[in-house]
């Protein structure tokens, strides 16, 4: 009720809280529903974008040595698909022309990124340099192009999919890490 009005001598009143009381429960009951549905929204949510361009320019002794461009891309079947290609520039695309792409897919599951094919390859050199590889999951197993079938190592990451991976989970100072 408010101070300045009474009831009615013999007539039948509602009484209501104050209305600053009503604003703080409402706030309440909203910042528990937030903090309650927050984590829920967060894993709703993927930790990579659906898509994504970064340029790099690659130096060598302080003189620009070349260009990498990495692209991703969300995939209808909510697999990513990447593609890397770097070019010579400046000095460099003096003494060479050969262009270098990669590409390759993986998927997220349980918020870490499982590599599931690559390749790498390079255009303009008179000496072809192909590679693929592709991951079986279920038989924890690497298919190379060559033929050679070795066993999956623990938290494999190829060269193309590394990078996401960090991304998704950022290193910390606790953390060992070796790249092979």
């Amino acid at each position: 009720y408010r101070a300045n009005q009474m009831p009615k001598k013999g007539s039948y009143t509602t009484w209501s809280q104050p209305e600053p009381i009503l604003a703080m429960r409402r706030i309440l009951i909203l910042l528990t529903l937030a903090c309650l549905l927050t984590p829920l929204i967060s894993l709703a949510t993927p930790g990579l974008p659906d898509s994504l361009e970064m340029v790099y320019t690659l130096k060598y002794g302080g003189m620009t040595a070349g260009t990498s461009t990495r692209s991703l891309e969300r995939q209808g079947d909510g697999s990513y698909r990447y593609t890397i290609h770097t070019i010579p520039t400046g000095v460099a695309r003096t003494f060479t022309r050969v262009q270098w792409f990669e590409e390759g897919t993986f998927r997220v599951v349980k918020n870490q990124v499982r590599p599931l094919s690559y390749l790498k390859y390079r255009k303009g050199s008179s000496k072809d340099h192909r590679h693929s590889t592709t991951v079986n999951w279920d038989q924890a197993q690497i298919l190379y192009s060559s033929g050679a079938t070795v066993a999956l190592p623990e938290h494999y990451q190829d060269q193309g999919s590394l990078v996401f991976a960090l991304m998704l989970n950022p290193p910390t100072d606790a953390q060992a890490h070796s790249v092979q």
